[in-house]
């Protein structure tokens, strides 16, 4: 009986809510209260206000028979007949309604809804691509026509939510439907479909169904009837971790005296170019003050020497900052070195090869003027795909590649390096030979970047090299978008998504090593003692060893760590592995040796007290100065850092070798706290800022 009861309760609310959407989708102009219409007939209006009182009093009836503080006071016969009295309320109500829609005006084409497509890079018509929790979404509708002409349209999809939140937006654009149009055809136009950018509040966790509400011809504003627009799509939008990204530009001076630094047009479409085509739900990127190369010009240009001195560097700097400034440590870095094609003296017009480490937490590559440097790209600059390259390697993604059954081997398609033969997709393709998977850049009107759907058949993934056969633009695949995605998502501290691992606190050597493995050799680049570190998030197939002796020669501590082979070598070009890793400093040490393959490659002599910054001084404006002692036998070298507000900490100098620093008169104005660092070799000392130890000229 209980069931009965709120059953009739419901349907007669249903049948309130029904006659109410009479009301607002048929009335020419809604005036006065619930149920008052006005039409082109005045008895007609006053009918239906007549009879929408009445539904209003039946529903207010039904409402009744539960009342708040007891038991229902109907019976299933009284439930019954308010339930019959709102069914034949309704029918009049329509009946009369009738009479109050104009005369249709010739009959508009026919069209019909061939799918809707939900997609943020890339998507097929399963869905299959997941979809991340904000970021930028677009809805494509497909409608085809059997119109002899074409129709250009328009129209309004509405979206609801699973808290049942419900809002209806309107096409960007028009779409002209043409009859014998193919769905593939559609996919890859965006003048082909109708389009509409879901709000960033329907891109939340949880669930949206999707249903095509109006279809209008763009030319005259009249409805144009669907024959299948009911249909609805429903998608998932998956929690996802940002982006956390440190941009270090790589300045130097040719030989004609000009300063070389990436542009800010650089930064800002890198950062564009990872937002629109990466699968994260938000950037968190900031530039590092310009950073001097890590090596002499004459070398910093050759083959992929100065990508991975310049990755080594990056590696010091990240656990430099995760120490001494606080920044996140999930950030990866990213340097950027601009081309200098105007002085002929510069090694290879100044063009430093990309590579990084897979995976890693840095990597670097070249900017510039695109001008022809890369098949079909024509853009202000193409640090921002080279970008989404060289950090794609950080995540672990590989070149695609042909999958091979031993003894045939694997080959790198467009020319790249073998990195990845499961690479489902041949050629590189962002989809197999029949499109089934279609990009989308959703551009950025702000950079002047305009969207753009893109072929899966003739688009290649990000993780290729661009050529005559493999042109631009090079987007993200499904199988690159995924493999991004897992890699942010999920990581060996098993931490929930977008969640910063924790901080380990102790008593830790950081030490960052190049070594050649095809030639087993290599060198300690970087050895520095810190107080806080993270659990490592991947582990590489490469591995070296790290050995701590006393001063007997005995090994008191050995490591197994990560090298984290360099995804670029040129033709005939060793295997390179960066080494970044953190260990637990062992009481006692003398000395800390590098190990591959069982031998020894390299040796740091360990010092018993770590240096001790002091005496700040500014020797004349501009130029900073201190001293340092410690151990005799051990020379320094110092990082300096500074900070405009307290707040955010800028690495400003690595590796000086003399305890000076001179300022620009930009930086000098801009930082008011310096930063001091000092290294033997090993120990770091602590830092200490000059707001501890004022500045005395």
């Amino acid at each position: 009986m209980a069931r009965q009861g709120r059953t009739g309760h419901f349907l007669s609310i249903v049948a309130l809510s029904t006659a109410m959407s009479f009301l607002s989708s048929n009335a020419q102009s809604p005036v006065g209260g619930i149920g008052t219409v006005t039409c082109q007939n005045s008895a007609v209006t006053a009918a239906l206000a007549a009879l929408s009182q009445k539904i209003a009093q039946n529903a207010q009836n039904a409402a009744n028979c539960y009342p708040p503080d007891g038991p229902p006071s109907c019976n299933s016969s009284q439930l019954a007949t308010l339930n019959e009295i709102s069914t034949q309320l309704n029918n009049e109500y329509e009946a009369e309604l009738q009479n109050c829609r104009p005369v249709q005006g010739p009959a508009q084409p026919t069209v019909g809804l061939n799918g809707i497509e939900v997609v943020q890079a890339i998507q097929d018509m399963n869905q299959s691509v997941p979809l991340v929790a904000g970021k930028t979404t677009w809805a494509r509708v497909y409608l085809s026509t059997v119109s002899a002409t074409p129709i250009t349209v328009t129209g309004t999809l509405q979206i609801v939510n699973n808290n049942f939140q419900t809002t209806t937006v309107q096409a960007v654009g028009p779409a002209t439907l043409t009859a014998g149009t193919t769905l593939l055809q559609m996919r890859n136009s965006l003048a082909a479909s109708l389009n509409f950018i879901i709000p960033a509040s329907f891109t939340a966790f949880g669930a949206d169904t999707l249903t095509l509400a109006t279809v209008t011809n763009a030319l005259g504003g009249a409805n144009v009837s669907c024959s299948n627009c009911s249909n609805t799509q429903s998608v998932l939008f998956l929690s996802a971790a940002p982006l956390w990204l440190r941009i270090v530009p790589i300045q130097y001076t040719d030989s004609i005296g000009s300063v070389i630094t990436p542009r800010p047009i650089d930064f800002a479409l890198l950062n564009s170019w990872l937002t629109r085509a990466y699968p994260i739900s938000q950037l968190i990127a900031s530039v590092n003050p310009p950073l001097a190369p890590a090596l002499p010009l004459s070398t910093f240009f050759t083959g992929t020497l100065g990508c991975n001195a310049t990755d080594a560097q990056l590696a010091v700097l990240r656990v430099l900052e995760i120490a001494f400034t606080g920044i996140d440590p999930r950030t990866h870095y990213y340097g950027m070195a601009l081309t200098d094609p105007s002085d002929p003296a510069t090694p290879n017009g100044g063009f430093m090869r990309g590579c990084s480490g897979i995976p890693s937490y840095t990597g670097s590559g070249p900017t510039g003027i695109a001008g022809g440097s890369f098949v079909g790209d024509s853009t202000i600059s193409f640090g921002d795909w080279y970008g989404g390259h060289e950090i794609g390697h950080t995540f672990g993604r590989g070149h695609p590649s042909t999958s091979a059954v031993p003894p045939a081997v694997s080959v790198g398609y467009c020319g790249a390096p073998v990195g990845d033969p499961l690479y489902p997709w041949p050629n590189a393709q962002i989809s197999d030979n029949q499109g089934d998977l279609v990009g989308l850049d959703v551009g950025d009107p702000t950079n002047g970047i305009p969207a753009q759907a893109l072929a899966g058949a003739t688009h290649y993934d990000m993780m290729t090299y661009p050529t005559s056969t493999c042109v631009q633009p090079l987007w993200i695949s499904d199988y690159t978008f995924e493999g991004v995605l897992g890699n942010i998502q999920v990581n060996a501290t098993g931490a929930a998504p977008g969640s910063q691992p924790p901080l380990i606190h102790g008593h830790f050597v950081s030490v960052v090593a190049i070594v050649d493995i095809s030639a087993r050799t290599g060198k300690i680049d970087f050895a520095q003692t810190v107080d806080i570190t993270t659990t490592p998030e991947f582990v590489t197939p490469d591995h070296a060893s790290l050995r701590f002796v006393d001063e007997k020669g005995k090994a008191i501590a050995n490591y197994v760590v990560n090298l984290s082979r360099s995804s670029d070598p040129d033709p005939g070009e060793h295997a390179i592995g960066l080494m970044d890793a953190v260990v637990p400093q062992p009481e006692n040490a003398a000395k800390l040796e590098l190990y591959f393959d069982g031998k020894l490659l390299d040796e740091r002599k360990i010092g018993r007290k770590a240096p001790v910054v002091h005496d700040f001084r500014l020797a004349e404006p501009g130029t900073l100065r201190w001293d340092a002692k410690g151990e005799p036998g051990f020379s320094f070298t110092y990082t300096v850092m500074g900070t405009p507000d307290g707040k955010q900490w800028d690495t400003l100098a690595m590796n000086l070798t003399k305890p000076e620093l001179r300022l620009s008169p930009e930086r000098a104005r801009l930082y008011q706290t310096f930063r001091i660092v000092a290294n033997d070799g090993f120990n770091n000392s602590l830092p200490v800022d000059t707001s501890q130890s004022p500045l005395r000229p």
